[in-house]
């Protein structure tokens, strides 16, 4: 069976994933690769949003998932290519997405 590659930027979804008990499901389908900045967010807002444990960490271990580190001044390299009108359009549309998971 071929596995959909997801690379997840965004914490909601996982929480999602793991508030409705779908995540296990998830990684057996999908080859999913994460950051590190995502992950840690994941495991402290299900904490306070829903109080669901995530740890990522150990489904990185395991081979599971992948989570890549990345430097922040590569990342901070990347978001400054961006003008400030589409870096307020890319957060409108992500923060709309996060409601409709």
């Amino acid at each position: 069976m071929k596995r959909f590659r997801f690379l997840l930027l965004d914490a909601g979804p996982i929480i999602k994933l793991f508030e409705l008990g779908l995540w296990d499901d998830f990684i057996g389908r999908c080859d999913v690769t994460i950051c590190r900045t995502v992950a840690e967010e994941a495991k402290w807002a299900s904490r306070e949003i829903e109080d669901i444990p995530i740890d990522l960490d150990a489904f990185n271990a395991d081979g599971r998932i992948r989570i890549q580190d990345v430097e922040l001044a590569v990342v901070k390299a990347f978001h400054d290519k961006f003008d400030r009108m589409y870096k307020a359009q890319l957060h409108e549309r992500l923060s709309r997405s996060q409601l409709e998971v």
